[in-house]
């Protein structure tokens, strides 16, 4: 078991799944790897890692930056949320999901740039991430899910790609977003996202 206290990580490149389990009385038991190091402050992923797992960082609360390397592919479920000083993070190509709550009440969190080979933001991806004010959509993003942007009051702006044809329900729920812009938005596209963003406060351009 890592360590509470422990304030440097460095991921070894033969890592490849961010994700701690012991063999128990009662067969494998699953550990949230760095779940609530509180003192955690610099984390080092090197190329080679292939998947962070389930809440493997969450309740980091003194973690300020982590660059995720380009031979990620799934930031699972919980795996930042409430990571409360993290205020920037670097997603490289090559990412393919954003799981759900992934960075969840990340509040501190300003900008957040998708890579174009995200394919999906899950359920609650952003939730509650209150001073996140710029997030930066490219084109090959297929679906934006349940709640993704929700509780995100200072979102002002954002552009949805044309390749994305599923928005879920209550995605941009509390956002104080004035317009979205889809600059070749489809129609069928515009009433998924009309019908799926109950309480959504803003004007539709298409």
């Amino acid at each position: 078991v890592v360590p509470r206290t422990v304030t440097h990580v460095r991921i070894h490149s033969l890592v490849e799944f961010i994700q701690f389990w012991y063999l128990g009385r009662f067969g494998i038991k699953w550990v949230h790897a760095f779940e609530n190091c509180k003192s955690l402050i610099e984390v080092v992923l090197h190329e080679g890692v292939k998947t962070i797992g389930l809440r493997a960082f969450a309740g980091c609360s003194s973690l300020p930056r982590i660059i995720i390397p380009s031979s990620v592919t799934a930031i699972v479920q919980e795996a930042f949320c409430d990571c409360s000083t993290l205020v920037e993070v670097v997603l490289n190509n090559g990412l393919q999901r954003i799981g759900g709550s992934a960075f969840a009440r990340c509040i501190s969190l300003i900008r957040t740039d998708i890579p174009p080979s995200v394919t999906s933001i899950d359920v609650e991806a952003f939730f509650g991430c209150t001073n996140l004010v710029k997030v930066v959509l490219h084109e090959g993003l297929k679906r934006i899910g349940r709640s993704t942007f929700s509780g995100c009051r200072s979102l002002l702006h954002i552009d949805i790609p044309h390749s994305v044809t599923a928005i879920g329900e209550n995605a941009f729920n509390g956002c104080a977003v004035s317009i979205l812009v889809g600059p070749h938005f489809r129609k069928h596209n515009y009433r998924i996202l009309r019908g799926g963003s109950s309480n959504f406060k803003g004007h539709f351009l298409y």
